[in-house]
């Protein structure tokens, strides 16, 4: 894929945590000139000081995704391009750990032009602070920066590495820019010194349960952020500023972005000597506060800077609000703003509806698939932007919908199909992906949802062929065919074992009906897929034994564990997500299940007073299993006032959908795209 290019490192470094490297070619334009890129963790690229990129897309353990970029060049045009690179070498899920580099070649046409490992010179960026504290458990490092340590150019190496280049089939990100004009708020904050312990402060970075973390010694890191900013008294009320804005110590402004988005932060100033400043974002004002008692990550840059100067985020974040406070110096703001890096999505349909409500979540919906479908599926920009399964069979539907085409879907589902984790048992699938799983989790259904999306994928795109999974598919069924008991049930599968954000989560162990009812289901498409009578007759024994146990009378039992005698005892335990995950996976099928439909369409709903013995749902998955089923009954209308009970505070707050109901974990979550299909299916548009 690279005819002249060699993968390079700033020499020595390649193998250490959290280095910041800057890779610079100075070469003469053509009329067709493309970048061709990709390297282990995440490149910011410019031309001519210009953002024109940011990458790559994550690949498998081995495999590396090559980046096109179009350059908009003149022939004999003078340009400089430069990657701005991080070598994080550490366990995350927005990427896999592996020794760092990059690749890249500049193409006039098809000469190259320019290459690693002949025309790149190398330079350390010290600017950047190395041993500082991890972003979030899911995500690399926070970063520090001191404008006043200068980057120093530094040897590069070519390295011997046994990397697979693919094509990058999923679009590139684009780049623009958000400009905000006035401040939100300008005011003052007092400084309240706290004993409060940064390792104790956010379970989810630092919490006992995360002994995996790569992280650095605590006494060899200097400033915490997080600790500075947990200092701070302050309540920021609506008093609009224009923009210059100017800022003295224990001052600070808050910006408001049009809807809650992805992007760089970026800032022009003029800075008295040595000022020092925090910059501070989330996806939220609670109370007048950036409410950072409530985060997953540490949402805080330290900036030390001096003089007329710009800063621009390496790593792409979360946010609808951002905020500048002045620890020492003084600070004149001339331009904040975002340097978005969203999916393109250039063929959203129109929506033909006049209920503005409705067209408020569209939109919504809308801006979530911009904000988490960049290189692969993600969860969410902020803590995390991991490619998660089961999320992903709702995420990958609204993207087909959108944009009518598996470009996406075609990177993300072969990440999977080439990862083989060592620290998984054997043929499973990883819960998320491409991302590292030391401490060996997983969660098994989740491998399952894979085989029900991968069912999908394959009418998405009609030349998948599905003999290129039958290896996986029957390695994943060996797995759960271990796990099977003397009935033929799963019980007690090892992992974190998933249903629902919902207390039905709470009885996940022993024999859990909603997974066997998955279970069923995944027995009856491989079994399609491979014409192989025994799956077949495997699942439908397996459908008769959950409705033989499971099922009442009226309602599905979530539940059974073994008895004093070792015999397997169904418990009273009913979950609403049960239900749905009866009808959606074909076990309650048949005029049987008539009268249980029927009080799942008409007693249940969003906000409902009846059945308050059963669990209700949450967002992930009942919600959505819900509206699919709904939009398979026809039940349109109701669905129309459920989707506005569910989801219209959402869009009205943040201008997008968040991953629970309730304005806790994140605003804006891929998954949520889903209202798309449904909308447009209502509607009229598909």
């Amino acid at each position: 894929m690279f005819k002249k290019a060699l993968p390079i490192w700033l020499r020595g470094l390649e193998n250490e945590k959290n280095i910041q490297a800057k890779f610079v070619a100075r070469f003469k334009g053509g009329k067709n000139t493309v970048l061709k890129i990709t390297g282990a963790t995440f490149y910011k690229i410019s031309l001519n000081d210009k953002i024109v990129h940011y990458g790559p897309s994550p690949a498998a353990r081995g495999y590396a995704r090559v980046d096109m970029v179009m350059l908009d060049t003149v022939p004999n045009g003078e340009y400089t391009l430069t990657v701005e690179a991080a070598g994080y070498n550490c366990y995350s899920y927005a990427s896999v750990k592996q020794t760092s580099y990059v690749i890249a070649e500049i193409c006039d046409s098809e000469q190259v032009i320019a290459w690693t490992g002949h025309d790149f010179k190398g330079y350390r960026v010290n600017s950047r602070e190395q041993k500082v504290l991890r972003y979030s458990f899911q995500r690399h490092f926070t970063e520090i920066w001191n404008t006043s340590v200068k980057d120093t150019e530094h040897p590069t190496a070519v390295l011997e590495l046994n990397i697979k280049f693919l094509k990058r089939r999923a679009p590139l990100p684009d780049i623009g820019f958000e400009t905000i004009r006035k401040a939100y708020c300008k005011d003052s904050f007092t400084v309240k010194p706290n004993d409060l312990a940064v390792p104790d402060f956010q379970g989810a970075v630092y919490g006992k349960d995360r002994c995996d973390v790569d992280l650095f010694p605590f006494d060899e890191i200097g400033e915490k952020p997080i600790k500075l900013f947990s200092e701070l008294e302050y309540y920021a009320e609506n008093k609009p500023c224009d923009l210059p804005c100017s800022l003295n110590t224990n001052e600070y402004a808050v910006f408001e972005c049009k809807a809650n988005t992805c992007g760089l932060l970026s800032l022009k100033y003029s800075a008295s000597p040595s000022t020092k400043l925090l910059i501070v974002f989330d996806e939220k004002l609670r109370d007048g506060r950036f409410h950072c008692a409530s985060w997953e990550s540490f949402n805080v840059i330290e900036l030390n800077t001096s003089g007329k100067g710009s800063f621009t985020s390496f790593e792409v974040y979360g946010f609808k609000y951002f905020a500048v406070f002045v620890l020492d110096g003084s600070l004149e703001i001339n331009e904040a703003g975002v340097i978005t890096v969203l999916a393109p999505l250039n063929n959203i349909p129109t929506l033909n509806c006049d209920d503005e409500e409705i067209l408020r979540i569209y939109d919504a919906a809308c801006q979530s698939a911009r904000c988490n479908t960049l290189g692969i599926f993600m969860d969410c920009p902020t803590r995390e932007r991991a490619g998660w399964l089961c999320d992903s069979y709702f995420t990958s539907q609204a993207i087909y919908t959108l944009d009518g085409n598996t470009d996406l879907e075609d990177d993300f589902i072969e990440n999977f199909l080439y990862a083989d984790e060592q620290w998984l048992p054997p043929g499973m699938l990883p819960m998320c992906y491409p991302a590292d799983h030391p401490n060996g989790n997983f969660i098994p259904q989740w491998a399952m949802w894979y085989i029900l999306e991968l069912d999908q994928y394959k009418d998405r795109n009609r030349s998948v062929s599905v003999g290129n999974y039958r290896f996986l598919s029957y390695r994943l069924l060996e797995y759960f065919e271990s796990h099977e008991n003397e009935l033929g049930l799963l019980e007690d599968l090892d992992g974190w074992n998933f249903v629902e954000w919902s207390k039905a989560n709470d009885w996940t162990a022993g024999i859990n009906f909603p997974t066997n009812m998955l279970y069923c289901k995944i027995l009856s498409i491989i079994g399609t897929w491979y014409n192989d009578d025994k799956l077949l007759k495997k699942s439908d024994k397996l459908k008769q034994r959950i409705i033989e146990m499971s099922y009442d009378g009226c309602f599905f039992r979530d539940q059974a564990l073994r008895n004093s005698e070792n015999t397997p005892q169904v418990l009273e335990h009913i979950s609403e997500v049960c239900q749905y995950y009866a009808f959606m996976f074909e076990v309650a099928d048949g005029d049987r299940f008539d009268a249980l439909r029927h009080v799942l369409i008409t007693e249940f709903s969003t906000d409902r007073a009846f059945h308050e013995d059963i669990e209700g749902v949450d967002a992930l998955m009942g919600m959505y299993m819900r509206m699919e089923l709904l939009l398979k009954w026809g039940h349109h209308e109701q669905l129309i006032g459920e989707v506005k009970s569910f989801f219209g505070h959402m869009a009205s707050i943040t201008g997008t959908l968040w991953e629970k109901k309730h304005m806790t974990n994140s605003l804006n979550h891929g998954f949520t795209s889903y209202l798309t299909v449904v909308l447009l299916r209502i509607f009229g548009g598909i």
